[in-house]
């Protein structure tokens, strides 16, 4: 396989080049289809551990009423039939392929417009083919900008209002989530050029929240204060956050 973007040569199974990165639609598609078919082979083996169980089932309920064993049947005819042939619909397998097409096309556009956080482009090009998008590699920290803007939002309208943080408790979980716990909202396996935007974005919402008045000590405490396991509670910020502005 000949790279398009720098000309070097690399295995046509591979997802991207290994030199620049360019995206190779041939792997890539080939690797979306290893998917899916395993999908439909997991489903195969869970069909026929339902169709066995079924007729462990029906061996021991035969004293049970005929329309028990109606719902049975239907059971095992939708787990036997139905579900392995949605899985290999051709029309599924075009769409995984366009999906990959798609983001071969667009890698490059996508890769420009986070290097230069412009949100603006990356919604519109998710809104183009949100499935492809979904699947970019880099979707998790543009999840993080997402929050990052709306928290920005919430700060700029507190400085106007500070009663505004009761009702924009939410996002300011978001920046308090992405300071000390931002695997709440995505996996944070980041690459570097992932790690360099995620450096920046907790500089900023630092340094916004030092333009609250609550600087790294004071977030701390209103992330351990109102965090649990899966992020951390608006509500119970709203009123920490209360207690803050009448201190």
């Amino acid at each position: 396989m000949i790279c398009e973007n720098c000309g070097a040569k690399f295995d046509d199974e591979l997802e991207r080049c290994p030199y620049c990165g360019t995206m190779n639609a041939k792997g890539a598609f080939k690797s979306y289809r290893k998917k899916l078919f395993g999908i439909k082979d997991n489903l195969g083996k869970l069909d026929d551990e339902a169709y066995s169980s079924l007729q462990e089932l029906i061996i021991k309920s035969l004293l049970k009423t005929f329309v028990i064993l109606l719902i049975c049947v239907a059971i095992g005819i939708v787990i036997g039939f139905m579900l392995p042939r949605t899985y290999s619909d051709a029309d599924y397998e075009q769409r995984i392929y366009d999906e990959v097409v798609w983001l071969a096309e667009n890698d490059a556009a996508l890769s420009e417009a986070l290097n230069n956080r412009d949100y603006a482009t990356l919604e519109a090009l998710r809104e183009e083919n949100y499935g492809a998008f979904y699947e970019w590699n880099h979707y998790d920290i543009y999840t993080l900008i997402g929050a990052e803007e709306e928290f920005d939002e919430a700060v700029a309208e507190a400085l106007e209002d500070i009663n505004s943080l009761d009702y924009n408790s939410f996002y300011i979980a978001d920046g308090l989530c992405i300071l000390y716990n931002p695997e709440s909202i995505v996996n944070v396996n980041f690459d570097e050029e992932e790690l360099a935007i995620y450096t920046d974005m907790v500089n900023n919402i630092n340094e916004k929240f030092l333009s609250l008045g609550l600087d790294a000590e004071d977030t701390r405490r209103l992330y351990d204060e109102c965090s649990y396991e899966y992020g951390v509670d608006s509500e119970r910020l709203s009123e920490a956050l209360s207690e803050v502005n009448h201190d």
